[in-house]
């Protein structure tokens, strides 16, 4: 039998706040129709992909990612 399993356990806490929900991609909220954005160099294109189609869903915005050249931008459509 181990001893130091109730050792290891992590110590239960209150009063901790809970933060806010982080938009990694926050400008897709507020593009507008007919504006596009670079998107950086090393970005997870299925994170990004994934947060343009709950924006599209949620919002009712439509979007299109392009490469063009060597880099990525997204176009905000309607």
């Amino acid at each position: 039998m181990d001893t130091n399993v109730a050792a290891s356990q992590p110590k239960a806490e209150t009063g901790v706040p809970v933060p806010d929900r982080r938009r990694v991609y926050a400008y897709l909220y507020t593009l507008n129709a007919g504006e596009s954005v670079p998107i950086p160099e090393g970005t997870n294109r299925r994170s990004l992909r994934a947060s343009v189609t709950y924006v599209q869903k949620t919002y009712g915005k439509r979007f299109t990612i392009r490469n063009v050249g060597g880099s990525c931008r997204v176009w905000r459509l309607s």
